[in-house]
């Protein structure tokens, strides 16, 4: 950077581990205008951040993370111009919502637990939040179809194999990673397994596992302040066990990824359960 550029941004060079890897100037400028705006305007929600000075659609999280270079390339897209604009509903995503649809509806009718609610509405749920939250098409894809191998019905049956054939290695990987396998286990042994795979977790994985996490407990807190308590008649596992479950998978999602853009969402309905006021 010239003199005049690095004077402005002195105070978030120090965070610019990735600005020796790009390729030319213009993506350097851009990426610490994306640190410093996100560093010095505390907005409380991204909706804050956008209704100021024209719109700023940038989201930083961390330097050493994949987030910055996605922020990056998000501010560079909008302001110095890439050719054209991405589909908003592209045909992979489309295929995606198509093959969701025949493994939870077509297939076996299936529904939320204890409710007359289609189940295709959770992953659709998970989905939309991962698009929110500026994910990016896989992990979006992935949030779509992370139910799909775990709830397929037996005579037809999803395999890892038919994701990877449609949807390429990093998706079926991305819905391995939060696939419960072995269903025939007791409920805490596979609550106790699941947990201690997020420790290995990728950030594509951390943002599927938050999102599915965010969707069932938000529908959990509203069916609570709708039913009370008669709700966890519905589960297999007493109410202590439920929760305790839930914030000790959240724990672990925050000790991971303690910026990631869920986790503020997964902060808030914990406060929820635990009816705790903001």
């Amino acid at each position: 950077m010239d003199a005049e550029d690095a004077y402005y941004y002195a105070d978030v060079m120090g965070r610019m581990e990735k600005v020796d890897a790009l390729d030319d100037y213009e993506k350097a400028v851009a990426l610490a205008d994306a640190i410093f705006v996100t560093k010095n305007y505390m907005w409380e929600s991204l909706e804050a951040m956008n209704n100021v000075d024209g719109g700023y659609d940038v989201r930083v999280y961390d330097s050493t993370s994949t987030c910055v270079y996605a922020a990056h390339t998000r501010y560079q897209q909008r302001w110095i111009g890439s050719g054209e604009a991405a589909e908003a509903y592209p045909e992979k995503v489309q295929k995606a919502v198509r093959f969701a649809l025949k493994t939870h509806e077509v297939d076996q009718k299936q529904k939320r637990k204890g409710k007359d609610i289609p189940y295709i509405t959770h992953p659709l749920t998970v989905g939309l939040i991962l698009a929110r939250a500026g994910a990016d098409e896989d992990v979006v894809i992935a949030g779509i179809l992370h139910d799909t191998i775990e709830d397929s019905a037996p005579e037809k049956r999803v395999s890892s194999e038919m994701i990877v054939e449609r949807f390429g290695e990093n998706v079926a990987e991305l819905v391995a990673s939060v696939t419960e396998f072995h269903k025939d286990l007791p409920w805490e042994e596979r609550k106790r397994e699941a947990l201690a795979h997020i420790d290995g977790f990728s950030s594509g994985s951390l943002l599927v596992k938050s999102a599915d996490v965010l969707a069932n407990l938000c529908e959990l807190a509203d069916d609570l302040d709708q039913h009370g308590e008669a709700v966890w008649e519905r589960f297999h596992a007493p109410r202590e066990r439920i929760l305790e479950n839930a914030y000790a998978v959240m724990a672990a999602i925050l000790a991971r990824w303690p910026e990631s853009p869920l986790a503020g969402d997964l902060r808030e309905v914990e406060r929820r359960l635990r009816g705790e006021r903001p």
